[in-house]
């Protein structure tokens, strides 16, 4: 199963006090972009090789949306996401894979000026 449907389906299915997920560097680093836009505050219960645990102190999510999958990987240069519909509210951004900065905010590349490969939308 792809590594960030997982993260979804977890956190969808969590009760949004604690959160399970599979330790993998992706699911992390989703959380940390999480953390850096104010979406989420959390603290890092127990970690171990299999899975980490994790308690949610304030979620403000509305909704996660996979967007890239593994037959189709969506990519957005810099002038694609100033031109986004979705973005021009303040409370929707992008998770994003870039070659140069890693996975970061839709907010982050804009500021950047660099595009990449769109992972999952946030609201």
């Amino acid at each position: 199963m792809n590594k960030i449907a997982d993260f979804i389906i977890r956190y969808r299915n969590s009760n949004k006090k604690e959160l399970e997920l599979k330790t993998t560097k992706i699911g992390l680093s989703l959380l940390d972009v999480l953390e850096k836009t104010g979406y989420i505050k959390y603290s890092l219960v127990s970690k171990t090789q299999k899975k980490t645990i994790i308690e949610l102190k304030d979620s403000r999510i509305r909704g996660l949306e996979l967007i890239s999958k593994n037959s189709r990987d969506t990519f957005l240069t810099h002038s694609d996401l100033l031109s986004d519909p979705k973005l021009k509210s303040t409370t929707s951004f992008y998770i994003m894979s870039t070659s140069k900065l890693g996975i970061i905010s839709s907010w982050e590349a804009l500021t950047n000026g660099i595009g990449g490969k769109i992972l999952v939308r946030v609201w």
